[in-house]
């Protein structure tokens, strides 16, 4: 029979249950969604009614990922400048305009 067995630095750890620990990467985008919607109904007798819709929404960020991974302003994969990610706030690749 085989069974599990555990060594004892491990049990002498504070949290033996976790034999491996990653690193974890801190957020490198960030992003701002808006949007405003509408709706105006309007029912009259006899069962008619109107019903129009309106939504309008802007989404910005400084990086998007895409198909092809992590891209930044204008599709690039690379930064314009690694110290001041600002220079990459634009539209996200998300943003649906309206017609």
């Amino acid at each position: 029979m085989d069974t599990p067995t555990v060594t004892k630095s491990q049990l002498l750890k504070p949290y033996p249950q976790y034999t491996d620990a990653s690193t974890l990467t801190f957020p490198i985008g960030n992003s701002t969604y808006h949007a405003f919607q509408l709706r105006v109904e309007k029912r009259f007798s006899k069962g008619l009614q109107f019903l129009v819709a309106y939504t309008n929404q802007k989404s910005i960020d400084d990086s998007s990922v895409g198909h092809g991974g992590l891209t930044w302003l204008g599709g690039d994969t690379i930064l314009q400048n690694p110290n001041n990610r600002r220079l990459e706030r634009s539209l996200s690749m998300y943003d649906i305009r309206r017609f």
